[in-house]
């Protein structure tokens, strides 16, 4: 399907004539998790070494509800350029030139293998059940983290060792530290201040479920490369493990018990993925068991 671009025309249209002649500007589209694209507008100085990307999704967005005028939306483009351009194009630079920062910065992601088929065919990733781990370098731009996926180009020009990149993500994922919490007692962090949870929500009799993600609680269902979790969960509810995939920021883990039936596990996957999680944050439908004896995870 062909995006409408008359909004992302127009802005590239009006900023480049404000910004004059010195300044390249540029759509581009940006391939986002499962097939999700969004439409930046690179601006750089003709002789810039990195050009920021500004996503106009959310402005168009306020212009259709009336809530930015075009003029509005041109100026707070350029105020968010004038501040990135300040800020970061040199510290990116210096990141994305030198391979050592790259190994510093580099985190794991996990995503799905299908429904990323094309983006798969760009960067480097190490199959995972039916998932992929591609590579992620964290980074505070302007006051925000953000995080930019290494493709194989980058891989090409500064001469990447893929072994290591997957090493260092492992590694730098670990120093970041894992967070686990019972369901309900995250449902209250998040959501309720209250602190009661409606009891729908509530774990089944007897079986206490658990959110795993990184600190963050971003991207954290990288964590189910590391098997130490999946051992030291087993050792602790002392049985086999259900894995859930929530969404690419975090995992549920259930104790294989009697009371869990692997069809209800599965419909319960496919509900939330349909009716509580975005596309670009989709996982995956399939339901994992960790088996405590060979101590695999692996498709139930």
């Amino acid at each position: 399907m062909v995006k409408e671009r008359g909004f992302a025309e127009m802005m590239r249209d009006l900023v480049k004539d404000r910004l004059g002649d010195g300044y390249d500007v540029n759509l581009r589209d940006v391939m986002k998790n499962n097939g999700t694209e969004l439409t930046g507008l690179s601006i750089g100085a003709k002789d810039a070494r990195i050009a920021p990307t500004i996503y106009l999704e959310g402005f168009e967005e306020r212009f259709e509800q009336g809530r930015i005028s075009v003029n509005e939306a041109v100026e707070e483009i350029i105020k968010v350029f004038r501040k990135e351009d300040d800020q970061d194009a040199g510290s990116l630079y210096e990141i994305f030139s030198n391979v050592e920062e790259i190994y510093k910065r580099v985190c794991p992601k996990i995503i799905n293998a299908e429904r990323n088929a094309e983006l798969l065919k760009t960067v480097p990733f190490v199959k995972f059940l039916d998932l992929a781990e591609i590579f992620v370098v964290k980074m505070e731009i302007s006051g925000n983290t953000g995080n930019v996926t290494i493709n194989n180009d980058l891989v090409e020009r500064l001469g990447i060792d893929i072994e290591k990149l997957k090493d260092s993500a492992y590694g730098n994922m670990k120093k970041r530290g894992i967070e686990q919490k019972s369901l309900s007692s995250m449902i209250k962090d998040l959501i309720f201040d209250s602190g009661e949870v409606p009891e729908e929500l509530n774990e089944p009799e007897g079986i206490s479920m658990m959110v795993v993600t990184n600190r963050e609680r971003y991207n954290g269902a990288c964590c189910m490369i590391d098997p130490e979790i999946f051992v030291d969960l087993s050792e602790k509810m002392g049985c086999d493990l259900y894995v859930l995939p929530s969404s690419i920021h975090e995992i549920i883990v259930v104790p294989a018990v009697s009371q869990c039936n692997e069809d209800e596990l599965r419909d319960m996957v496919r509900d939330v993925n349909r009716s509580s999680v975005s596309n670009e944050d989709f996982l995956s439908d399939t339901l994992y068991r960790y088996n405590r004896g060979t101590a695999q995870l692996q498709i139930a």
